[in-house]
């Protein structure tokens, strides 16, 4: 089954604006008023978690996946996570102010009840990320990378808003826990 319709996150209560993208009916924790990769006072409630801010430019959207690959190397969503990476960094560089001179974006991984989550921190800009469907236009070459990864992931989301930049993540199933 694909996602259904996004599932808005009321502003009025957390001063951001976000939606999330789920598969199925189950309870939908990733569309908390916090992202999920929130954690109080650093702990990381038994995750195991890792961030690393990039240069904001296209090579390094390679660089990015690059690393998550080597995190989930003997992780048998290696490949999802590789994808999802350098999907959500390049569109933090592509479409956010990430991409100007001097720009940056921070890629957020973790492991945690055996999903993989999969984030990328903007520095906003630009609209708000959202996840285009034209089943009608095929010529377009660009624009289906949130697609993509919707269908890949349990959960798909965005947390922020355009002044303040946006977390975009995923959730990804089957991912063991791993030990440092």
């Amino acid at each position: 089954m694909g996602p259904g319709p996004p599932v808005p996150i009321n502003p009025a209560l957390c001063g951001v604006a976000g939606w999330c993208l789920e598969r199925d009916d189950a309870t939908m924790w990733g569309c908390s008023f916090l992202s999920p990769f929130a954690v109080a006072d650093g702990a990381t409630g038994g995750a195991l978690a890792w961030s690393r801010t990039f240069p904001g430019r296209l090579d390094q959207a390679k660089a990015a996946r690059r690393f998550a690959a080597v995190l989930f190397a003997d992780s048998p969503v290696v490949d999802e996570v590789e994808l999802v990476a350098g999907e959500l960094a390049a569109n933090a560089i592509r479409h956010s102010t990430s991409g100007e001179e001097g720009g940056v974006f921070t890629l957020h991984l973790m492991v945690r009840d055996g999903l993989a989550l999969v984030g990328v921190r903007d520095l906003g800009g630009r609209g708000i990320p959202a996840v285009r469907n034209d089943p009608l236009n095929t010529r377009l070459s660009r624009g289906r990378g949130l697609l993509a990864v919707s269908r890949l992931a349990g959960t798909l989301g965005v947390y922020g808003n355009p002044l303040v930049g946006h977390l975009v993540w995923a959730e990804l199933d089957g991912a063991p826990p791993m030990i440092p």
